[in-house]
């Protein structure tokens, strides 16, 4: 007698909610310490607090990032235990919701490999252990994804809703999951559903961000980028800083085997519909980071559209070569572009001259951010301490570490030393009339110069006496 559809898929997920829960336990030994090596993730601690102890919004940074925000401000009291636990359990959302999605595309029991190759991709592996917002919006958009390939077109705008809630560029997906609709569950013909998922998503995202722009109106969409990347840079961050060193070697070989041809079955077998779908956000997502590739991670959305796509165009030995060393990545060979650091045990510069690449042989992604995050908590306890020992009325340039300062010091901070990211030539002038002193923490010269066009030694600023280490 031959099995039913819904007995034939039982094994599938089995193995789909085996992996969730590895994905889930594999974060638990990186959680701490801090919330997080990118600054921004202390802008969200210190935002979550914020709107705790006051009951008013306000955001970790511009245009700010509400559902996290707002679920935060209930677990701040936990410390990076329970901020970044939240991010861990979204991570294996994400991978549950992405792998529900592949079952559906008839992906079997290949459902469990990709998830796991999804969750840990390095650069989701990095940012589901901090209090960054890119995971909570990954999260759910799988969600999203998975619901619109069941066309539960409410659920589904509600789910987006949320990812554009969590962060504002998950609203780009409207158009990829649109073409799903269209051609998959016919809502060229359903308008609908059509027009419900897109009004739902969007109202629902939209008012989300209502207290900010009630706060700051028009200024929620200014941005300050940095300067724009060289092409080595752009290409690494665009490569290797996705998929690791292994990870991305094995699917550039993977698409290259693709391209040269050959007959055979595939893991997932091809529709106009899902293929259109993964295209569109590919290339809405790495248009939308050519605009303003500050950060490698604005790509996370891209890797699970990559990940259907290499399914549809690989065999399933080369599929499962590419997601095991996707899996291993994190751990395993990175290279990396330090800025001005000293090389450490076990690193090769290659080449030379400036740029240098740093190969790390013992290393992987993930364990580079851990350990610049056990430094960086080491740097922000010593640059404490050097606060504490100022005796006079000061104001201290802190660039990128005042909101670790600020987390960390609980208000500590005497009464008479104010800390600001940067402060202007004006601002410079005025605390010398008030009879402040200017101190800076070393390393924000160059931020200074960058943003404000002033030199802080010029205006009687001296450093601290602690120097963070790199």
């Amino acid at each position: 007698m031959p099995r039913s559809a819904s007995s034939s898929r039982d094994p599938s997920l089995t193995l789909l909610f085996l992996a969730t829960a590895l994905v889930l336990v594999s974060r638990l030994p990186f959680l701490l310490p801090g919330y997080g090596a990118d600054p921004d993730a202390w802008h969200t601690a210190s935002a979550c607090r914020l709107i705790a102890e006051t009951g008013v919004y306000h955001e970790s940074h511009s245009p700010g990032h509400p559902v996290q925000e707002w679920i935060g401000s209930l677990l701040w009291r936990g410390g990076p235990w329970a901020l970044n636990g939240a991010t861990a359990v979204a991570s294996a959302l994400a991978a549950l919701c992405f792998g529900l999605a592949f079952v559906a595309l008839g992906g079997g029991a290949w459902s469990a490999v990709a998830a796991l190759a999804m969750a840990f991709a390095p650069i989701i592996y990095i940012h589901s252990v901090d209090a960054m917002d890119y995971v909570w919006a990954l999260s759910f958009s799988m969600v999203a994804l998975w619901l619109v390939l069941r066309d539960r077109w409410l659920g589904a705008g509600l789910a987006l809703g949320l990812a554009i809630g969590s962060r504002m560029t998950a609203g780009l997906l409207v158009f990829p999951l649109v073409l799903l609709g269209w051609t998959r569950n016919g809502w060229k013909t359903r308008p609908g559903p059509r027009a419900g998922f897109v009004l739902v998503a969007l109202a629902l995202g939209g008012a989300l961000y209502i207290p900010e722009f009630a706060q700051h109106g028009a200024e929620m969409f200014a941005l300050s980028p940095a300067p724009y990347p060289s092409a080595l840079r752009l290409a690494q961050d665009m490569t290797l800083e996705l998929w690791g060193t292994i990870g991305g070697l094995a699917l550039g070989l993977a698409l290259l085997a693709a391209l040269a041809g050959g007959r055979g079955a595939t893991v997932l077998r091809g529709s106009p519909g899902w293929v259109g779908c993964a295209l569109l956000a590919v290339l809405l997502y790495v248009a939308a980071f050519l605009r303003l590739p500050d950060e490698a991670a604005y790509l996370i959305p891209v890797v699970p559209f990559v990940i259907l796509l290499l399914a549809r165009v690989s065999r399933p030995g080369v599929f499962a070569v590419t997601c095991v060393a996707i899996v291993l990545s994190p751990f395993f060979l990175d290279l990396g572009l330090p800025e001005n650091s000293p090389l450490g045990p076990g690193e090769i510069a290659l080449p030379s001259q400036h740029p240098r690449v740093i190969v790390r042989l013992s290393e992987g992604a993930l364990l580079v951010d851990h350990r610049q995050r056990v430094t960086g908590v080491k740097n922000g306890e010593g640059l404490l301490t050097a606060l504490h020992e100022v005796r006079e009325p000061a104001v201290v340039v802190c660039a990128a570490w005042r909101r670790q300062l600020e987390v960390i010091s609980h208000d500590g901070v005497p009464s008479d030393v104010r800390l600001v990211e940067y402060v202007s030539a004006r601002e410079a002038d005025s605390l010398r009339h008030a009879g402040s002193h200017l101190y800076y923490v070393r390393g924000s010269e160059e931020g200074s110069l960058y943003y404000e066009h002033i030199d802080l030694d010029s205006l009687g600023g001296r450093p601290l006496g602690y120097e963070p280490t790199p």
